[in-house]
């Protein structure tokens, strides 16, 4: 008898679960990780939500859906979902703790609790961003970060016919994807042709263009000093692209296979000092 109660009590509990999820298992499915942009989606145990053209544009690797089970509410899809830190790979507690500026996402300003959410974004699933300054700055807070995104496929480009250009560098498609989002002071989509034109190149479509801030920008108050023991330059090289030192910092390493650091003494630096015979320190990223 007592077995029989605990098979019913299963049952039941298990007819409840599916009534929660309403039988939509096949939604889930054919969308197990992008809602729709007007859907709320809800961020772990915090008492927060996000538009779904915020969640869409959070890099897959930084989720954590614990629960493993996706609600839905009158027919829109509401997210239980928590994130990792990534901000922390590149700038650690120093991104984190900077009070320069706050941010705001599709129009949402983002709690001190939440800020890591612009450390996830995808690069790629970032329509437009700027950097705008308060009229009256209040504390150490001088202005915010205005960033507007959707699903990045629906921003999908072709490569062939797109240019990218970090602090004025042409990089590749993969290069601009690996940009930590918090380093991005402004982003900029041109495909306007006569815009276009000023750029050159026969069949290009579409431009977009990042400037980032620099490490020391991004820590500010605080200040970083150090003294140069000689004229040697240092140089830094992502996937055989020179970048400039603002440029090279703002590249996250997650996204690199292989991330190298010496000086010329160092034989690993033998080839690179061929085509470059003043550098000193020597950083290089690869990515696949």
């Amino acid at each position: 008898m007592k077995g029989k109660s605990i098979l019913l009590w299963a049952f039941l509990s298990a007819s409840v679960l599916y009534g929660c999820i309403g039988g939509k298992s096949s939604v889930k499915s054919l969308r197990p990780y992008a809602v729709d942009d007007n859907d709320t989606v809800c961020v772990g145990n915090l008492p927060f939500a996000v538009p779904g053209s915020t969640y869409n544009a959070i890099n897959p690797m930084y989720i954590v859906n614990r629960s493993g089970i996706t609600l839905y509410d009158k027919g829109a899809a509401s997210i239980m979902f928590t994130l990792s830190a990534p901000a922390r790979y590149v700038a650690q507690n120093a991104v984190d703790d900077a009070k320069t500026w706050d941010y705001k996402i599709n129009g949402m300003p983002l709690w001190k609790e939440m800020r890591h959410i612009a450390s996830a974004l995808m690069p790629q699933a970032i329509i437009s961003a700027e950097y705008i300054p308060y009229e009256k700055p209040y504390d150490e807070t001088k202005g915010y970060m205005d960033i507007k995104t959707c699903h990045p496929d629906k921003l999908k480009t072709d490569a062939r016919h797109t240019l990218y250009l970090l602090n004025g560098i042409k990089i590749t498609e993969k290069i601009f994807e690996a940009v930590n989002p918090v380093y991005i002071k402004s982003l900029k989509r041109i495909t306007d042709e006569q815009e276009l034109k000023r750029f050159g190149g026969e069949g290009l479509k579409y431009v977009v263009m990042v400037e980032t801030f620099s490490y020391e920008d991004l820590i500010a108050p605080q200040q970083i000093y150090w003294i140069k023991e000689n004229d040697l330059l240092d140089l830094y090289l992502v996937n055989g692209i020179r970048l400039n030192k603002k440029s090279f910092e703002a590249i996250n390493k997650t996204f690199c296979n292989e991330w190298y650091r010496f000086f010329n003494d160092d034989k690993r630096a033998t080839p690179y000092l061929k085509k470059y015979p003043n550098a000193g320190s020597i950083e290089v990223g690869i990515i696949e």
